[in-house]
């Protein structure tokens, strides 16, 4: 990531379902980015904790909302593990690793914001040029991505999950969401495993994709 990242002068981070920060230690600590991030979290609870730290930080901003393909509000399902809330309903049918962990213990009302209308506002207020899209929104990502329209084609590399066992009621498949962005110009550059999973599965997956419009830019080979 460090390379794709100087590669294409990365210049901000959108960290959409920045749970309790853990990519953005990420970022810094491991990949040595030190341009804007702007995490979007729409648990309260985590929001309040996330502006604190980040008031210690500097080009750390905190979106209190979620991202969606369409704006307004929608009811989120808040599990005893918060890292596994989501918009969709937990499924255990396939998998029972996560039972319990994924229990819905409250719904709260979110505020839902799209990127085309995040996109333009962070260009115009920041200046910022190259975009890196990190999700990771527990089963919704593929929404998210189709609340960027026409102006996904201006990101130039972005990571999602790929869910090869569903844990969510509804969530695409991981062949779904790669159609979908192959479809808009995006190819895999690499592939991880989130976790070790129950041997002999795989659960899921992290895929960094790059805009191939991107690919002739210059210093990248042909």
């Amino acid at each position: 990531l460090r390379d794709m990242f100087d590669l294409l002068a990365i210049d901000c981070v959108i960290d959409v379902g920045a749970h309790n920060g853990r990519f953005y230690r990420y970022l810094r600590q491991e990949v040595g980015f030190r341009g804007l991030v702007v995490s979007f979290e729409p648990i309260p609870i985590l929001v309040e904790e996330l502006r604190r730290r980040a008031a210690r930080e500097q080009d750390w901003l905190i979106e209190g909302c979620a991202l969606g393909a369409t704006a307004g509000s929608a009811e989120l399902n808040v599990a005893r593990m918060k890292v596994f809330s989501s918009f969709l309903r937990p499924l255990n049918d396939e998998l029972s690793r996560f039972e319990g962990d994924n229990t819905v213990q409250e719904t709260v009302a979110c505020p839902v914001r799209t990127l085309a209308d995040v996109l333009p506002e962070l260009r115009s207020l920041h200046g910022v040029r190259n975009i890196f899209l990190k999700l990771d929104t527990q089963g919704f990502d593929l929404e998210v991505l189709k609340g960027a329209g026409d102006l996904l084609a201006g990101v130039p590399l972005l990571q999602t999950e790929l869910s090869i066992i569903p844990i969510y009621a509804g969530m695409p498949r991981y062949d779904d969401v790669l159609r979908f962005l192959e479809t808009r110009g995006f190819t895999p550059s690499g592939i991880f495993p989130v976790e070790e999973s129950p041997f002999p599965l795989l659960i899921e997956l992290d895929c960094i994709l790059i805009n191939r419009a991107y690919l002739h830019a210059p210093g990248i080979p042909a």
